[in-house]
């Protein structure tokens, strides 16, 4: 799924985010978060309205009986894997079991400290944690990173990322202060999938060498951004929820109903299919930039 994207989305609310998919690329856009266009046209005019026609009814319910990813497995009687303590997971919050507790200023460092993780295809489970260890600290396995991060394979290694079960990475940065969008990653220890926030890295749409040949270009966030994200098996109205769009495509939705979309030129619906046209709306930074609907 491209870069897993937060949400209140388009349908009224376009959920990226991820940049969700396979999970061995840095990009769950497909993002990851995605936000809520105002107005959706084709031809590249605006209009008024239009928004739930372009992509879908956000009042419809949503694929799964979770609350956020469907990979994070959140309920009402379960932790939360983006609960760090600090109340930092408003968008899937109202779970029964908190695990992370924030030190209280000028106190001494949390005894014992936990966090929530994933655990394969149970439920997300409280755990050890390394309060010291965020964004980008070297580890093995989750309980060598902060609560509210998980341990995610990089290159070889394991490099602690925050989780976005929410789907939304817009309130946080990376080790070195950049941006960062929600996508689909597989945890070190296990292999399993997680969407944690992954820096950013950002690309044009529709102009070749901006991402590597592994990757391609798509939007990731709810303001409109785009970074590349890895190429990944699923194609146009299929779920990337877990699994990254392919080339081409972009990720769009609410989490547990993100869907592969194919991008288009609003002047131009030869890429889309015979009854389809490319119609465009506020989530896009580029008027003349839309997808296939």
């Amino acid at each position: 799924m491209r870069s897993l994207v937060p949400l209140s989305f388009l349908f009224a609310a376009w959920a990226v985010v991820v940049a969700c998919g396979s999970a061995d690329s840095s990009a769950f856009g497909g993002g990851s978060d995605n936000g809520d266009p105002n107005g959706t046209s084709s031809g590249g005019s605006s209009s008024s309205g239009g928004t739930q026609e372009l992509i879908g009814d956000s009042s419809a319910p949503k694929t799964d009986a979770y609350r956020g990813s469907p990979l994070c497995r959140i309920t009402e009687t379960t932790c939360n894997p983006d609960d760090d303590g600090l109340n930092h997971y408003s968008a899937t919050a109202n779970t029964g079991v908190p695990c992370a507790v924030a030190p209280a200023p000028d106190a001494a460092p949390v005894a014992d400290p936990m966090g929530c993780r994933l655990a394969g295809a149970s439920d997300p489970i409280c755990g050890a944690a390394t309060p010291e260890h965020g964004d980008g600290a070297k580890c093995n396995n989750g309980t060598e990173c902060a609560p509210g991060f998980d341990c995610v394979a990089a290159d070889g290694m394991g490099v602690c990322r925050r989780y976005c079960c929410s789907g939304s990475c817009s309130e946080n940065r990376s080790q070195n202060g950049g941006d960062t969008f929600c996508d689909v990653q597989k945890l070190q220890a296990t292999g399993d999938k997680a969407p944690v926030c992954m820096p950013l890295k950002t690309c044009k749409l529709f102009v070749a060498g901006e991402c590597a040949e592994t990757e391609t270009c798509a939007i990731v966030t709810e303001s409109g951004g785009t970074g590349c994200v890895a190429n990944g098996a699923a194609r146009v109205g299929e779920s990337c929820d877990t699994e990254h769009c392919n080339v081409g495509l972009t990720c769009l939705g609410q989490p547990g109903s993100r869907t592969c979309y194919q991008l288009c030129h609003t002047k131009d619906s030869s890429s889309c299919g015979p009854t389809q046209t490319c119609k465009t709306a506020t989530i896009f930074n580029d008027p003349m930039i839309g997808v296939c609907k």
